[in-house]
């Protein structure tokens, strides 16, 4: 007779553990994991008690995986019910860099899934995770979202992370280079201001975070530059800059360069010159910490999560060699949104960084150009609802190759790019001014070498970028009080815009360039990703009547 941990057994009804979590029935659940995706057949099934009946096993006996079941069934009949695991990787070889077209590849080590499918209906998917020490550890290589972010735990996974960066194919090599004019030097207690006038070269990490005030009163000025340079009191740096120190100081890195403390901020000749660094200080910086969860400067970010919500369901496991484990099941989540996903300039940050280390509100995460992934490999609430965008990593590399990526794909990105930027907080009115858009277009500058940028619009993309739509409610329904852009580009409204064109061929659609005449005036010239004074644009087209479709209009009048 079988004998198991009572602790386990007691999760479950007596009728589920003689049925679905029975030595057979389970192995045959588990045996489908390498099974084909769409398999109608593979896995346990078996008919499920009524809902009736499921509610009495919740009531008397705390039954788990009856109250998992009877959400799915509100219905009093009995049900077919088929269960079985899927384990596998998003990517085959990680090291070949193959991740997707505008988003890296979001988990590396096989994921455990468990999919339910009643009465043949498609399935519903659930990931599996166990906790750490489980004997169910040894099949479920997942555990739950890492919560106590500043643990020496956190900091092993941190360096993990960055170790298997260095072997993707894809992703740029650390290395010593100049220094920024300016970095904080934690190399003692208390830190100081470090001028790097000689050129000195060194690993420095970098930080992306939200002001979240108008000024910081201890940020550094010309009055107490000097003074900074000597030491900069602890009770002078807030909290989440405190904790960018300490977490650069933890990883065996010495400087950390953010913006409060490396730019002289009442001194606007020297503003002007470092704000021109920006891409360089990001793209160049070893790593950098996104204090993703931090509302202002004062909050800081290494404080323990709280465990995510929905609660995760609890279930028998059992290991093919026999030994009784648990595991635990929750519905897909996407990862919360955090208040740095609002700024305009954090995304520019963001998205120049070769590798970064983000302090999310629900946990840690590493990003880099192959990989987006909870620290811990946890395969929930990874992927944010409102994808930031990836740019290729092409543009990355001193010199791009010749083969990179699908013009298709990159156009693909520039749209993501365009509505990730669009829906967060600027000046609506100055938005095709500002300064971390031109950086982006900077840098798709290099995707696109002989494409000439058009007050928002690319020059190779024409016509079908003028398809463009606003999605920003009542944002778009007046334009901006500036008119900086002609009424035929995106950049003259307010409000979330995307530039999803047809795709000439795919649609069938053949525009004949050659009559395309698009020409505007820089508001400055020699800037011609800013402002504009005025534009032209000749189309040679055919009309056809079309039924307009009041439903379709974002903003209603």
């Amino acid at each position: 007779m079988e004998r198991s941990p009572p602790n386990i057994q007691k999760l479950v009804c007596d009728n589920c553990w003689r049925t679905v979590f029975s030595i057979k029935s389970f192995h045959i659940a588990w045996s489908a994991k390498s099974a084909p995706r769409r398999s109608k057949s593979a896995g346990f099934s078996y008919t499920t008690p009524t809902w009736a009946e499921m509610q009495h096993s919740i009531d008397s006996m705390q039954c788990r995986w009856c109250g998992f079941v009877s959400r799915m069934i509100m219905d009093c009949r009995t049900f077919q019910l088929r269960i079985r695991f899927s384990q596998r990787s998003d990517i085959a070889d990680e090291g070949s860099g193959d991740a997707g077209p505008y988003a890296p590849s979001v988990n590396v080590d096989p994921i455990t899934h468990l999919y339910l499918a009643v009465d043949n209906r498609p399935d519903f998917k659930y990931c599996v995770h166990t906790a750490e020490g489980d004997p169910a550890g040894r099949c479920i290589p997942q555990r739950e979202i890492l919560l106590n972010v500043d643990s020496s735990t956190a900091y092993d996974l941190i360096r993990q992370s960055i170790d298997r960066c260095l072997r993707h194919k894809f992703c740029p090599s650390p290395r010593c280079i100049p220094l920024p004019t300016r970095v904080i030097d934690y190399k003692d207690n208390p830190p100081r201001l470090f001028v790097s006038s000689q050129g000195i070269e060194d690993k420095y990490v970098a930080l992306s975070y939200v002001w979240g005030c108008k000024e910081q009163p201890h940020c550094t000025k010309q009055q107490n530059l000097d003074s900074y340079t000597k030491c900069i009191p602890l009770e002078y740096i807030p909290t989440t800059i405190m904790d960018a120190l300490r977490v650069t100081r933890t990883l065996g890195l010495r400087y950390l360069w953010v913006d409060a403390f490396c730019i002289i901020q009442d001194s606007k000749d020297d503003k002007a010159r470092e704000i021109k660094q920006i891409r360089r200080i990001f793209h160049n910086a070893y790593l950098t910490i996104v204090a993703a969860s931090a509302d202002t400067v004062y909050d800081g970010f290494l404080h323990e999560r709280r465990p995510p919500e929905p609660t995760a369901t609890m279930l028998p496991f059992r290991c093919p060699e026999g030994v009784l484990g648990t595991m635990q099941l929750r519905m897909g989540q996407h990862a919360p949104a955090n208040p740095i996903d609002e700024r305009a300039w954090c995304l520019e940050e963001h998205v120049l960084s070769p590798r970064r280390l983000i302090y999310s509100s629900h946990t840690l995460q590493y990003e880099c150009q192959t990989m987006h992934v909870n620290v811990n490999g946890a395969p929930n609430f990874v992927s944010p609802d409102n994808g930031i965008p990836y740019l290729p990593y092409h543009i990355f590399l001193s010199k791009i190759p010749l083969s990179s990526n699908p013009p298709k794909d990159n156009n693909m990105i520039w749209d993501i790019t365009l509505v990730a930027y669009t829906r967060r907080t600027v000046t609506w009115a100055e938005r095709p001014a500002q300064r971390p858009w031109q950086v982006l277009l900077k840098q798709f500058k290099r995707v696109w070498p002989n494409s000439k940028y058009i007050a928002g619009l690319w020059e190779h993309q024409l016509p079908g970028c003028l398809l463009w739509n606003n999605h920003g409610g009542s944002q778009c329904r007046d334009r901006p009080a500036l008119n900086l852009a002609p009424s035929w580009s995106w950049a003259s409204t307010n409000g979330e815009v995307s530039t999803n064109y047809l795709d000439d061929v795919n649609e069938g659609i053949i525009f004949n360039r050659d009559t395309i005449e698009c020409n505007v005036v820089p508001a400055h010239p020699g800037n011609p990703y800013g402002s504009v004074q005025g534009g032209s644009l000749v189309l040679d087209i055919i009309l056809h009547s079309a039924l307009w479709d009041q439903s379709w209009v974002c903003c209603p009048t």
